[in-house]
């Protein structure tokens, strides 16, 4: 294996962070780790900010949300950092989600953390990966549905930015509790958004919620799982009947 990547799997933190530790210590060239959610990073910021080591999160591009981890040592500067990412894209030009494309992917053998973004629009799909997988994806990933696919690759200087497609709501809550808000944006009951929470199926900025007393703020990213994304863009006061007041970004 290159001694370049450290591998991650998101259910051994303390093993990951003893490799953060061991990198810190004897960081002579950049050291490359998998990609992360948006709540492991926040995490592996909180790990590093005690230790004097220069890091960098890139996915990409600007506004991506998975960012593969790089340290590097003080002689190096972020602009000379080489990045071992590729992407692919294809057309969309038969009926797919982002569920068919993340699950063919991992039907392959392909884990999660070795994956960036997965980014569709109307007419096309990107997929951003480890550069090793390239050979790999070239001769596998071929089929999505049952239906052939013909990705074109790139290297990390060729992966383009897209931009999010997002329906505006404004909601009013009774509270700023995850159920009552999914239970909004989504159309459902108290109790069905209760059980949402209670099974595991909702996650706030890529981090499982399992209390129903966690409260939403502004800039949340909010998933509920086999119904989407959303976005907390602002609190909006209240009504007469002092019920909150929420601007929400739906992802289409």
């Amino acid at each position: 294996m290159d001694d370049s990547f450290i591998p991650m799997n998101e259910k051994k933190t303390t093993f990951l962070y003893a490799h953060l530790d061991d990198a810190c210590k004897y960081l002579y060239k950049p050291v490359f780790f998998d990609f992360f959610t948006m709540a492991e990073q926040a995490g592996i910021e909180d790990f590093l900010k005690n230790r004097k080591v220069s890091h960098l999160f890139f996915g990409g591009f600007e506004g991506c949300e998975r960012k593969m981890l790089c340290l590097y040592p003080d002689d190096v500067t972020p602009d000379e950092l080489i990045w071992p990412m590729g992407a692919l894209r294809f057309p969309r030009n038969f009926k797919f989600d982002h569920r068919n494309v993340l699950g063919t992917l991992m039907s392959l053998g392909i884990t999660r953390e070795s994956l960036g973004d997965i980014s569709l629009s109307d007419d096309e799909v990107q997929v951003i990966f480890k550069a090793h997988l390239a050979s790999f994806l070239e001769r596998e990933f071929v089929a999505i549905r049952g239906r052939t696919i013909k990705p074109a690759f790139f290297d990390a200087c060729d992966i383009r930015a897209f931009p999010r497609a997002f329906k505006t709501l404004g909601i009013t809550v009774n509270s700023e509790r995850v159920d009552s808000v999914i239970a909004r944006i989504w159309g459902l009951s108290r109790q069905d958004a209760a059980l949402a929470v209670k099974q595991g199926r909702v996650r706030i900025n890529d981090a499982e919620v399992g209390k129903l007393t966690v409260k939403v703020k502004p800039g949340d990213v909010i998933a509920l799982r086999g119904h989407g994304k959303a976005v907390i863009e602002g609190f909006d006061g209240n009504t007469k009947k002092s019920r909150l007041r929420l601007t929400i970004k739906k992802y289409v």
